[in-house]
């Protein structure tokens, strides 16, 4: 079934965790764009990671992204190169007559990189991250954490964005939809039905599951690698 939510209740961020170095060892620079639907839903819009030191090219990027997603704001991590790359920001919007605020990300030095990944996993977990199927370079960094020897530069930036995300309310139309449909089920049940599926394909209220989808559910422990949902 397709949902449709109105990008004005989305809220967007963009985050950037940039590299100073463009040796094969070093880690890549990643830009990662994701929204928080009103019913909790974390969309990963864009996922890019390559070996880049050029605050310009890098920057020209984030503009790019900017344009199509309108985020609210952009995070870039202050350590630093970084702290260089967030000037380099400010001057190219000055010039570009566009402004998006920049808030520095600041790791927690008694947090480590593979902590702040892991705080993605109760999202994965109870299906509210979804991304799309051509991310492959988000995908194989998923699967192959937590191995150390491998890159983990997307996750991190992917991170950093939950963390930014600021939950919207629910559309003025969809407050107490439940509750009516309810009421009008017990005199018309076949227009609920109707109604409600309306309702759900607009995005305005959460599908409600089938008895076959809740009887399917007793009893079964929740896979451990249950992960990342997909859209189009």
């Amino acid at each position: 079934m397709q949902i449709l939510i109105p990008r004005a209740s989305l809220d967007t961020v963009l985050v950037c965790d940039p590299a100073s170095s463009t040796e094969l060892s070093a880690s890549r620079t990643a830009i990662v764009v994701a929204s928080l639907s009103p019913g909790s839903r974390i969309f990963v819009r864009e996922a890019w990671a390559q070996r880049e030191s050029d605050p310009f090219t890098v920057i020209q990027h984030m503009l790019a992204c900017s344009l199509d997603f309108q985020p609210r704001c952009w995070g870039v991590e202050t350590v630093g190169y970084q702290a260089t790359l967030q000037a380099w920001s400010e001057r190219m919007m000055r010039e570009r007559g566009v402004f998006y605020p920049v808030i520095p990300l600041k790791p927690d030095r008694y947090e480590k990189k593979a902590d702040r990944i892991m705080s993605l996993q109760p999202f994965a977990r109870s299906g509210q991250l979804y991304i799309q199927r051509g991310m492959l370079k988000l995908i194989e960094e998923w699967e192959a954490f937590p191995d150390p020897s491998t890159p983990r530069d997307i996750l991190d930036a992917l991170a950093y964005a939950v963390r930014l995300l600021v939950p919207q309310a629910m559309p003025t139309a969809g407050i107490g939809l439940g509750y009516r449909l309810a009421e009008l089920a017990k005199r018309d049940p076949a227009s609920a039905r109707y109604w409600r599926k309306d309702a759900e394909t607009r995005g305005l209220i959460e599908p409600e599951a089938t008895l076959d989808e809740m009887l399917d559910g007793e009893g079964q422990e929740e896979p451990a690698g249950l992960g990342l949902g997909e859209w189009a």
